[in-house]
């Protein structure tokens, strides 16, 4: 499963944060921003359920929503920030504080990709997993921060 999440998430480092543009294969429906009204929109969008709080400053580009082969929904918010004066360990202890708060489970073991150019906390609560990634554009001054929540349905429930 580690090897999984962070194959995921090197792919949706190269997809979330690409200047508005998205090249990821299939057939999901993808929103993309423009303007303010637009990011605006995008927000609202955001799933009422779902664990993770924008930045502070963060605007919304692109919102998607995936059912994996293995029957997991897979929700991606992708943000930036521009300009944004915290760092990538800033912003990470940032989610990581409010997961813990909310009673989320950080594993060390998950947290593998912490450095100064790219900062990744994952956490787990019981069947959800929760993955953020925060890394700079490379040549500009804008902070992406890709927020994912990866859903195991569980069983219907019995009328």
């Amino acid at each position: 499963m580690k090897h999984g999440i962070v194959a995921i998430c090197l792919g949706l480092v190269v997809s979330g944060c690409s200047a508005g543009t998205d090249n990821r294969p299939g057939p999901e429906k993808t929103e993309k921003a423009g303007d303010n009204k637009r990011t605006q929109d995008l927000a609202k969008q955001i799933p009422a359920d779902f664990p993770l709080a924008l930045y502070p400053g963060a605007k919304v580009i692109n919102i998607s929503k995936d059912n994996l082969p293995t029957g997991t929904i897979q929700t991606n918010v992708y943000t930036e920030v521009e300009p944004i004066g915290d760092s990538l360990p800033t912003i990470g202890t940032y989610y990581a504080e409010k997961l813990k708060a909310a009673g989320w489970k950080i594993d060390e073991r998950d947290q593998q990709l912490q450095t100064n150019d790219f900062y990744q906390v994952i956490a787990r609560k019981g069947n959800d997993v929760v993955q953020i990634n925060a890394h700079k554009r490379e040549g500009a001054t804008i902070t992406c921060i890709d927020l994912t929540r990866f859903e195991k349905p569980g069983p219907a429930p019995v009328p």
